[in-house]
């Protein structure tokens, strides 16, 4: 079976987080949480929502050959992350 890319969209708190939580349940399956990873690693510089962007833009460009790896390794990825907009859909 081949590996399946889930990227979720939604309005803040439409369930998003609870279906990639679900999707991940899946064998060979990893959910990749923008709000597990940009917390840790970028925590103390998110004061504004002009850092959260610049922060989450960084996060993007280093997450996104990573999960073209796992994807053409036969692990599926659920992204959980706000494409809510165009303007913050994965690139």
């Amino acid at each position: 079976m081949a590996a399946t890319l889930h990227m979720l969209c939604g309005k803040i708190a439409a369930g998003k987080s609870s279906l990639a939580a679900q999707l991940g349940d899946a064998s060979l399956t990893v959910v990749v949480s923008e709000d597990k990873w940009t917390a840790p690693l970028f925590g103390a510089e998110m004061a504004t929502v002009a850092d959260y962007v610049r922060c989450a833009a960084k996060l993007r460009a280093a997450m996104g050959p990573h999960v073209v790896d796992l994807l053409r390794a036969g692990v599926s990825v659920v992204l959980d992350f706000p494409a809510n907009t165009v303007a913050n859909a994965p690139g």
